[in-house]
């Protein structure tokens, strides 16, 4: 026999990650910063891929 049905909807959220972060949190900035450190490369490495390289 199997154990009571028990129905877990809350397991599945639909927040952001960024919506659970306050705005002013330290980590934000730094990884806001990371970000557009990388802009650069990643728009390379998009673009490369768009052209199928």
């Amino acid at each position: 026999m199997r154990g009571p049905d028990i129905h877990q909807d809350t397991l599945f959220s639909t927040a952001s990650p960024a919506g659970r972060v306050p705005k002013d949190h330290p980590l934000r900035q730094l990884v806001d910063m990371a970000l557009l450190a990388l802009d650069e490369d990643f728009d390379d490495l998009y673009a490369d891929a768009a052209n199928g390289s």
